[in-house]
């Protein structure tokens, strides 16, 4: 598999857990618990699409690539939908935290596993 696929599949991962952060939020302040099933079903495509990088990619670097991504996901939806408030130490780490995804995808010693 390409290393754009992996990406690509990681950063739908991120995207996917971000949006089941974001509807969870939404259950707890409108407590409209019927809504948290979607967060359920979300987390489980999740785990899939792991299952397939986790073939290709090490643990370690797909999960730092993810978490990161997450994270920046997070900070924005926070921002975006519920009017969370971003502090100057959070745009240090979103900043960190690209230099970071940069060196552990292109530069890093974890390289795409080839297929055996």
């Amino acid at each position: 598999m390409e290393r754009f696929t992996i990406i690509l599949i990681i950063t739908i991962v991120a995207i996917l857990e971000s949006l089941s952060h974001a509807n969870l939020k939404y259950v707890y302040n409108t407590k409209k618990n019927s809504y948290f099933l979607i967060s359920v079903i979300l987390y489980a495509i999740i785990c899939y699409l792991l299952y397939i990088v986790y073939h290709y990619k090490t643990l370690a670097s797909a999960t730092a690539l993810w978490s990161g991504m997450s994270i920046i996901l997070a900070l924005f939806l926070g921002w975006k939908l519920f009017n969370e408030h971003l502090t100057p130490a959070d745009y240090i780490g979103i900043i960190l935290i690209v230099i970071g995804i940069y060196f552990i995808t292109f530069e890093g010693l974890h390289a795409i596993q080839t297929e055996e």
